[in-house]
């Protein structure tokens, strides 16, 4: 049966946070670092949002409606229950890519080029510490890339080997989940309220974010 699994804040953040990283690579390679560094500020944005909804979003996009510990993880390794949201395998893998994206983005606040630009924070940083954050900046880049194609070659195997749309369900809301799972869980409140809510706490720390980054 077709259900509300994923509400619209969380599918609009998913989306802009892909594109928030795709164009920062993309500015750095092209040199555009002052286009580079406000787009870290809509990713740390966009993160503190995810962070937040965490706690008050609808149940499958909180934490504690996928985040699990190791030894479940390997039991459904063993035997693959189903789910309506996150998967614990998967949960492992946003946790990881949340957590390497916000690494990301914080370590650019203290991040100089030496030439054309300079992170908000390195002028309230001994030379030691720029130089760190910047080496760790730019060393987590591949792992960054690592994580985002495991994460795309599982939306592939889940569509090719188990015909599980993920890609479909992550724009439309929108998921065929058993009736098992919808026994064990609730699906998505995704009314005018919740998506309301979704974006004063998105705009809060849009402007937070944008107003340090100016003021730094």
């Amino acid at each position: 049966m077709k259900i509300r699994v994923w509400d619209l804040p969380i599918r609009i953040f998913h989306w802009a946070l892909a594109i928030s990283m795709v164009g920062s690579v993309v500015s750095v390679k092209m040199g555009e670092m002052e286009f580079h560094g406000w787009l870290g500020v809509l990713a740390l944005s966009l993160l503190c949002f995810r962070l937040v909804w965490g706690f008050v979003g609808s149940q499958p996009a909180r934490f504690k409606s996928f985040v699990v510990g190791p030894r479940t993880t390997l039991r459904y390794l063993q035997s693959h229950w189903p789910v309506m949201g996150h998967n614990p395998l998967g949960a492992w893998s946003v946790l990881a890519l949340l957590g390497l994206a916000l690494f990301q983005a914080f370590t650019g606040l203290g991040t100089s080029d030496d030439i054309f630009f300079d992170g908000p924070l390195v002028a309230h940083l001994p030379n030691a510490v720029v130089a760190v954050m910047g080496s760790v900046h730019l060393a987590m880049e591949p792992v960054i890339y690592a994580l985002v194609g495991l994460h795309v070659a599982a939306i592939a195997y889940y569509r090719l080997a188990r015909k599980e749309d993920l890609l479909s369900a992550m724009l439309s809301g929108d998921k065929d989940v058993s009736v098992e799972a919808t026994e064990k869980e609730k699906p998505a409140r995704d009314d005018a309220g919740l998506r309301l809510t979704g974006l004063m706490v998105f705009l809060i720390s849009l402007i937070f974010f944008a107003t340090a980054y100016s003021l730094l």
